[in-house]
């Protein structure tokens, strides 16, 4: 799937530039095109209705926001999908799933889990949706500015 993206992040932890830990949380928000590689199986024996599983082996974009450009990486996420079918050829998809989350700016890491709530209107192969993902990532995992000495 190719698309677009609207995530909202959500950070505690410490804070590398003030040497302390910060105990606030903050939001931020943003939008940008994303790439998700995946798989899907149905089953049921409706012929309007189909619930499945669902494994996004990578997922990947560019995002953004008021926390400026990022780059979110997830791999490997699974979660429950289903499908109702509104003519022989078309139907609606909905998904959720939930895995770990990676996100890069230009001056930290971070880890943390996500979960992806989607819609989509489904003709043949082809889907057209939106997505929402929200990240429960951990500002204090990973500093990378010192890295290498």
């Amino acid at each position: 799937m190719l698309g677009v993206r609207y995530e909202e992040q959500d950070y505690s932890g410490y804070s590398y530039n003030l040497n302390a830990y910060k105990s606030e949380t903050f939001k931020i928000i943003s939008v940008g095109p994303s790439f998700r590689l995946g798989n899907k199986w149905y089953t049921g024996i409706s012929p309007n209705y189909r619930i499945g599983f669902q494994v996004t082996w990578i997922n990947f974009g560019v995002t953004m926001g008021n926390g400026g450009t990022n780059l979110l990486i997830s791999p490997l996420s699974v979660g429950v999908t289903n499908i109702f079918k509104l003519k022989k050829s078309n139907g609606l998809e909905a998904n959720i799933d939930l895995g770990p989350a990676l996100l890069m700016n230009w001056s930290d890491l971070y880890f943390g889990v996500g979960i992806a709530p989607g819609i989509k209107y489904r003709y043949k192969l082809f889907a057209i949706g939106i997505d929402y993902r929200y990240n429960f990532m951990n500002r204090s995992s990973v500093d990378y500015r010192n890295w290498g000495g």
